[in-house]
């Protein structure tokens, strides 16, 4: 279990540090500064009415004031970006050099939009409140010239739990939504926006396919679009263009990220900001690293599932003193033993035979001076056939301890050959 447990937690780290690999992670979407302010409201609407009759010409007026001293100039021309509901494109009108603009709302009545304003060097004006188009009451049969779609870009866009998102939808806040360009059209560098309501607008930039992903740090219920837009042109209708929206946020996500700068940045994930070399080397700086803790810590759970095992041949040492007296004198083979020590064992002379009552059969072999053989059996007499490699003869056997004998005489042949110890006899 515990093999298990561990190898668990370093495939998880493996797996969180395979993903900061191949994950570039990018800062904060911040929103733009700005740099002028302008909107279309009526002198005598206060606070303003956000409805437009159909075909009616809305007046523009830019305003600089000293909040923006220190902001770049704004440059002419000047460009309005309207988003619309049920155009699945955004519609881009010149205005010219201003610092005042008319422009006809060409929508059909029901049709809810917004606008944001840029001048030529993207510098923004910021986002005007959305607004709903309604009929004429002046002109039952208004006209107006309609407003060229420019060509849709293929695109991709997900809400956080993997759906496409709705024309008109509520995103949890705090949650994430990925926009990814489709390689059928369109050529790069893209151009990520997000318009919200009376808000600057969000954008990011990038050369690649690879998705943007932005966490949805808006209050509830406020309106924003969402649009990606290619690398060509506006002047020959080339550049091709996508939006959905009017978009909302809602619930019941958190909304730990509405604070100032408390988005975490893996909510913020984009190729466009961040994933430059500086991450690419961090994530496989990274993912060597893990790859070596977790191969690291499964060598030492298999080395704890089979530790090292001691020898099965390497003899224990015999704890000597442990051993009780050994028998009295009357044991004949006492005299070669103390307690729990060898007694020295006794120089072998030359003698003569001995006593054929002592000798079951077979000649009498003489040993050497000075030879002592020791053999491990129990006490008694041993004697050596022709065919014995010591070739002993009739000698006294030395046996080690430890020996249990019993009182009174030496032991029988069945206790030389008991595997279990007999227990010491009580004096």
């Amino acid at each position: 279990m515990l093999f298990t447990e561990r190898r668990t937690r370093s495939s998880v780290l493996f797996l969180v540090w395979s993903q900061l690999l191949f994950t570039p992670l990018a800062a904060v979407i911040k929103p733009l500064e700005l740099g002028f302010t302008w909107d279309y409201n009526k002198p005598d609407e206060s606070p303003p009415v956000t409805v437009t009759q159909q075909c009616e010409t809305i007046h523009i007026k830019m305003d600089r004031g000293p909040q923006f001293a220190s902001r770049p100039n704004p440059v002419s021309p000047y460009m309005l970006h309207v988003f619309a509901s049920g155009y699945t494109v955004p519609f881009r009108i010149p205005l010219g050099n201003g610092p005042s603009f008319d422009w006809v709302v060409p929508f059909a009545p029901g049709t809810i939009y917004q606008g944001c304003m840029f001048d030529k060097n993207g510098l923004s004006g910021g986002c005007q409140d959305k607004y709903t188009v309604i009929r004429n009451f002046t002109n039952p049969n208004p006209t107006c010239q309609n407003v060229t779609l420019p060509p849709e870009l293929g695109v991709e866009a997900l809400d956080q739990k993997g759906d496409p998102l709705s024309n008109h939808g509520f995103i949890d806040q705090c949650s994430d939504v990925t926009v990814r360009p489709l390689s059928a059209n369109g050529t790069g560098p893209y151009t990520f926006f997000v318009a919200a309501s009376l808000r600057p607008p969000f954008q990011l930039v990038t050369d690649t396919l690879d998705p943007f992903t932005w966490t949805v740090d808006l209050p509830w219920a406020l309106p924003f679009w969402i649009s990606l837009v290619d690398g060509g042109k506006d002047s020959d209708n080339s550049r091709f263009m996508w939006a959905i929206g009017p978009q909302h946020g809602g619930g019941p996500g958190t909304n730990g990220c509405l604070a100032p700068d408390r988005i975490p940045p893996q909510k913020a994930r984009s190729t466009a900001v961040g994933a430059g070399v500086g991450a690419l080397f961090g994530g496989l700086l990274l993912g060597i690293l893990g790859a070596f803790l977790f191969w690291r810590s499964r060598l030492r759970d298999l080395e704890s599932m089979n530790p090292p095992r001691k020898s099965e041949l390497t003899p224990s040492p015999l704890p000597w003193t442990q051993f009780p007296p050994l028998p009295p004198a009357e044991d004949p083979d006492s005299k070669w033993r103390t307690q729990g020590r060898l007694a020295p064992l006794p120089q072998i002379h030359n003698s003569a035979p001995q006593s054929d009552t002592d000798v079951d059969s077979g000649p009498i072999i003489e040993v050497q001076r000075n030879r002592t053989f020791v053999r491990h059996q129990d006490g008694g007499l041993i004697i050596a056939n022709q065919s014995s490699p010591l070739s002993l003869g009739r000698t006294e056997i030395v046996d080690l301890p430890p020996e249990y004998m019993e009182r009174g005489g030496s032991s029988s042949m069945a206790g030389r050959n008991s595997t279990s110890p007999r227990p010491p006899s009580k004096s």
